[in-house]
């Protein structure tokens, strides 16, 4: 997968509430914390979407920079955003991601 297909499937498997969590990467049906990658896992936060498709890889962490890059102003942590903000706040932060990656794709 490249960077920018990495960014829209991450934000697609979030889209949906019932695909998204917080307080942990990933979590099974029971709602336990498990890895991103796990066959288990059933939802995700911001960073344990992309770990799902690119966990240690260099495509993963370029989409990790362009998430990080996407953070409003007054966020440090993707994690303050994911943890603490509705999810749209993270869809948005998604589609800046992906549009950079767009951007920087057709340079």
């Amino acid at each position: 997968m490249t960077t920018l297909q990495i960014l829209r499937a991450a934000r697609d498997l979030i889209s949906d509430p019932e695909r998204h969590t917080r307080g942990a990467n990933a979590r099974n049906a029971e709602g336990n914390p498990v890895p991103p990658q796990s066959p288990e896992s059933v939802c995700y936060c911001m960073v344990g979407a992309l770990l799902k498709f690119d966990p240690v890889g260099p495509k993963g962490m370029a989409a990790l920079g362009f998430l990080r890059a996407a953070l409003p102003y007054s966020f440090d942590h993707i994690s303050t955003l994911n943890d603490h903000w509705p999810l749209r706040h993270a869809l948005d932060a998604y589609d800046r991601a992906i549009l950079a990656a767009e951007v920087e794709a057709s340079a």
